[in-house]
């Protein structure tokens, strides 16, 4: 968060610079670990001296020692020491994919469904692939948007009118106006996230959205009669029955070109949220026009 008071801006430059691994817990968990098990090592062997200790107090560290190590390799000896959803790689259809889209992406790249986090049926990256993939602008509705709170709601009320299964020319007015050109449905979520949206669902709302079509697809097929499915060079339940199958990815796209920004000399101002913005589309009063939400 923003910090403020004497030394706040070296301290910021400290952690985005030198001291960017203690910015987080999981990458400052490991500079404590190894300290903490060479004076565990360090420790055991001092206390499991007789001279130091006595006898039975150093076999009774040997001991605790002994089984304080088993313990702790638990994971390895139980055959797992890989977390769920570990996988080898990437599948090379999300390079495929991405490449394609640097070069065709028709304004930002939505993901869709939304999702708390990168899960797929071939493995769990908590972070999108597309994220160490592409350079142009794409978003996704996460659990922990990283961005101001107007944007989350925007990306709220388009997840909501991508679950109703049937577009309008109000969806394809606020994709536009938001900057949006291209939406990536992504078949190959882990359906077993209960928060996710059936892909099937926002796949319809797409298809009867105007100004939308289908215009790439990626990947092998996924879904169908419940099938296992080779994804990142394992062969996974990729779905169980509950849609249709279809390739890994799909990419939609507006036939016109979407404009990245539009400036208007007088702007409507919409008193309310984005969802009313969406409203308003959709009765034809915004017209889709520049609007400023007061």
């Amino acid at each position: 968060g923003s910090t403020t008071g004497l030394g706040a801006h070296e301290l910021r430059d400290l952690l985005d610079g030198p001291l960017a691994p203690l910015r987080n817990t999981h990458k400052f968990d490991v500079l404590v670990r190894l300290p903490l098990v060479i004076g565990l090592c360090h420790a055991c062997t001092v206390l499991t001296r007789e001279k130091v200790v006595g006898k039975v107090t150093a076999i009774a560290m040997t001991v605790v020692s002994v089984l304080g190590v088993v313990g702790a390799a638990a994971p390895a000896w139980s055959g797992q020491l890989a977390p769920r959803g570990t996988f080898a790689g990437v599948p090379g259809y999300w390079g495929d994919a991405a490449d394609w889209l640097e070069s065709h992406a028709n304004g930002r790249t939505l993901l869709t469904p939304a999702s708390t986090f990168g899960r797929y049926v071939w493995g769990r990256t908590n972070d999108e692939p597309l994220q160490a993939l592409m350079r142009t602008p794409w978003a996704v509705r996460n659990v922990v948007p990283l961005v101001p709170g107007a944007d989350i709601d925007a990306l709220d009320t388009v997840s909501r009118a991508l679950q109703q299964g049937q577009g309008s020319a109000a969806l394809a007015t606020f994709l536009r106006r938001s900057g949006v050109g291209t939406v990536v449905v992504r078949h190959d979520l882990d359906q077993s996230q209960v928060d996710v949206e059936s892909p099937e669902t926002v796949r319809d709302t797409l298809l009867t959205t105007p100004g939308l079509r289908l215009v790439a697809s990626f990947g092998p097929q996924v879904g169908g009669p419940p099938t296992f499915t080779t994804l990142g060079g394992r062969e996974v339940l990729a779905d169980v029955g509950r849609r249709a199958e279809r390739p890994a990815i799909e990419v939609f796209s507006f036939d016109r070109p979407v404009a990245t920004q539009v400036v208007e000399d007088d702007p409507a101002t919409v008193v309310g949220d984005s969802d009313s913005l969406l409203r308003l589309d959709d009765t034809g009063v915004s017209s889709g026009g520049s609007s400023v939400l007061a």
